[in-house]
């Protein structure tokens, strides 16, 4: 299992809801599966023409909850302006490896 996921939320100034149904559940199943470090929520702020999206990325680990979500299937994202939102500070590196230097 390789594939990420991707949730578009939308405008994220509407996006409050949504976002905390996603913390809750994701809590929820990473505390079932021991906290696995590359169980994580990333998160990046991208332009559609003059609107902004939120868009969630959620990496092989998380297929369950992305499934639950309804994310699409993508490839892993680029690493420019990704933060992470949920999950162990170490899945950073451990997911984005060739950007650390």
């Amino acid at each position: 299992m390789s594939s990420w996921f991707l949730k578009n939320l939308g405008d994220p100034l509407l996006a409050d809801d949504n976002l905390e149904k996603i913390k809750t559940l994701f809590i929820a199943t990473y505390d079932a599966a021991g906290s696995p470090s590359e169980m994580a929520v990333f998160r990046r702020h991208e332009s559609q023409s003059l609107h902004c999206e939120l868009v969630l990325y959620f990496p092989p680990l998380a297929a369950a909850l992305a499934s639950e979500l309804n994310a699409h299937p993508c490839t892993k994202p680029e690493a420019h302006d990704l933060s992470l939102w949920l999950g162990n500070e170490r899945a950073w590196p451990l997911l984005f490896s060739e950007h650390m230097n």
